[in-house]
């Protein structure tokens, strides 16, 4: 995404719609750290790091 990362894009949707379901996936080891810091600030997503086999995003996806 040119301009924007994932976890930017996040936050805008959250501060759009806040009861929308976040989940981010991700191959990068720093957006861990960087997941950290945004919950010091109040927003709280769910993360899944890549490689991620299809059944378990399913699972993630059904759950609530």
């Amino acid at each position: 995404m040119p301009n924007v990362d994932g976890i930017t894009l996040a936050i805008s949707a959250h501060r759009t719609c806040p009861t929308t379901r976040i989940v981010l996936i991700s191959g990068q080891a720093s957006t861990v750290d960087y997941l950290e810091h945004i919950r010091s600030e109040s927003y709280e997503f769910e993360f899944l790091p890549k490689p991620i086999h299809p059944a378990e995003l399913l699972k993630c996806l059904h759950t609530s």
